[in-house]
């Protein structure tokens, strides 16, 4: 067995579905932030999301996986 960040395993999407669940975690920080300039406490949400939702999240996208050699 090897360990690989770029290659699908039986438990994640391989570097398309890493790269867009990356997408999908920082969008909702770009709408908070943008949504801060209307109602300033968004960007009270937005840190949140920033200091424990996304590196939890990016931590679990970019975990490596196990395939088989061979």
């Amino acid at each position: 067995m090897r360990t690989t960040r770029w290659g699908k395993t039986q438990t994640t999407f391989g570097p398309a579905g890493r790269i867009l669940a990356t997408i999908g975690t920082l969008l909702p920080l770009v709408v908070m932030i943008v949504g801060g300039f209307v109602d300033m406490f968004a960007w009270g949400g937005a840190l949140v999301y920033l200091v424990i939702i996304v590196p939890w999240a990016m931590r679990e996208t970019w975990q490596a996986g196990r395939i088989p050699v061979g």
